[in-house]
């Protein structure tokens, strides 16, 4: 069941909280690092800081945020919400949470440079410049 769009921010916030086991959004507030207007203002406009709170909680499932679902892995499609990053509109549709897909880019580049590496050295191995260690002849 799709929830109104009026009530997003409302829901979103109530479910963050669930998430954080708090209750008031005076302890939240403090765990981002805002002001408690500041989630006034985002229930006013139905809107929250999307980024703000994936960075300060990058594990919390960003699903069970939006659509109340957890361990859900369909499709998030967030476009008819107004989501404030930088105080600018953004749309978008994802298969995954934002931080799920930019941790798997660091661990897949981290994985590119430990093949590199253990290339590198079999080659060393394999041209005995290992057993050999380079001596300095400065002296």
């Amino acid at each position: 069941m799709q929830e109104n769009n009026s009530n997003f921010a409302i829901l979103f916030i109530k479910r963050l909280k669930s998430a954080l086991k708090i209750s008031r959004d005076i302890e939240l507030a403090e765990l981002l690092g805002i002001k408690q207007n500041t989630i006034s203002g985002w229930k006013n406009r139905n809107s929250v800081d999307m980024q703000l709170i994936i960075k300060k909680f990058p594990d919390i499932d960003v699903n069970y945020l939006i659509k109340g679902k957890k361990d859900e892995i369909s499709e998030v499609n967030i476009s008819n919400y107004d989501i404030s990053v930088n105080d600018k509109k953004m749309e978008y549709t994802t298969q995954k949470c934002l931080v799920c897909v930019e941790k798997e880019r660091t661990i897949a580049t981290q994985l590119k440079l430990i093949a590199s590496l253990e290339k590198q050295i079999s080659l060393w191995e394999d041209s005995n410049l290992l057993d050999h260690p380079r001596q300095d002849n400065t002296g």
